[in-house]
């Protein structure tokens, strides 16, 4: 299942499918924009990303997790790996800080201000502008 998110609408594209076609056509030859997306690789595959008018941007959700394993697995990159994992600790409190600080309001809207998603692309195409897509396979 792929859930395409909109500002005010969510479309579920049900396909058997995990392959790079979904999201491809449902977005269209001319879509344009950033994909958030883990190390799935049909991203890769996309005509648009071949193209180069979508370009991907991977998960800091999943980059973290890469310096996380150098730390522990290899002790001389260590320090390394950790001024790392402090950076994307700021990013992720420069998020919260953002959520909660709307100008005139306290209150918080939504989960990130940039996302933390498996994927997520916004693209401007003929399904709408400023789209966001995440996928589900379980």
């Amino acid at each position: 299942m792929w859930v395409v998110l909109g500002t005010d609408t969510v479309v579920y594209l049900l396909s058997p499918s995990r392959g790079h076609e979904v999201p491809q056509s449902h977005f269209g030859p001319e879509a344009s924009g950033v994909l958030e997306v883990d190390r799935y690789s049909g991203y890769k595959a996309m005509s648009q990303v071949k193209s180069g008018l979508i370009v991907l941007a991977f998960c800091w959700a999943h980059v973290r997790r890469d310096f996380v394993a150098v730390g522990k697995s290899w002790s001389e990159s260590t320090p390394w790996a950790l001024s790392w994992l402090r950076r994307i600790r700021r990013l992720y409190q420069i998020n919260r800080e953002l959520l909660c600080h709307r100008p005139g309001s306290t209150k918080v809207y939504g989960r990130f201000a940039f996302s933390a998603f498996p994927a997520r692309v916004y693209v401007d195409s003929p399904a709408g502008p400023a789209f966001s897509i995440s996928r589900d396979f379980k």
